[in-house]
């Protein structure tokens, strides 16, 4: 399907990082369930995902806050089913620390910011 374009005069309505219990759009989780390299965003667009991003949009389902998201990436660490080497890194503009917690409830809060300007967040509603 190269070549062809896609416009609308409508503008996407997105889901915000900073909610409570914040939600992935559904076929975008469905994608990351499938197998797919690849999600589909609300925009829509294919979008591939680093290894964290993918992580936390499989639990990002509306039901769990922030310290649950934290916790959901430690449990995928210790179940290895995560790579650790991703949350002990401390995320861009974050003071090091050699705390795992810190260092994940930091990720979630990164990465949920990126989730929203990928459009892979449902809006309220």
């Amino acid at each position: 399907m190269a070549g062809l374009a896609s416009m609308s005069s409508v503008a996407v309505a997105v889901g915000k990082a900073r909610a409570r219990k914040p939600a992935a759009w559904a076929l975008a989780r469905q994608d990351l369930q499938a197998g797919q390299p690849w999600v589909t965003s609300l925009n829509p667009r294919p979008l591939r995902l680093d290894p964290l991003a993918a992580a936390l949009l499989s639990l990002v389902d509306g039901r769990n806050d922030r310290p649950a998201l934290a916790a959901g990436l430690r449990g995928l660490v210790s179940a290895g089913k995560l790579d650790r080497a991703l949350l002990d890194r401390a995320p861009p503009g974050a003071s090091p620390s050699s705390d795992p917690i810190a260092n994940s409830t930091a990720l979630v809060e990164l990465v949920l910011l990126q989730l929203e300007q990928l459009a892979l967040l449902e809006p309220p509603g």
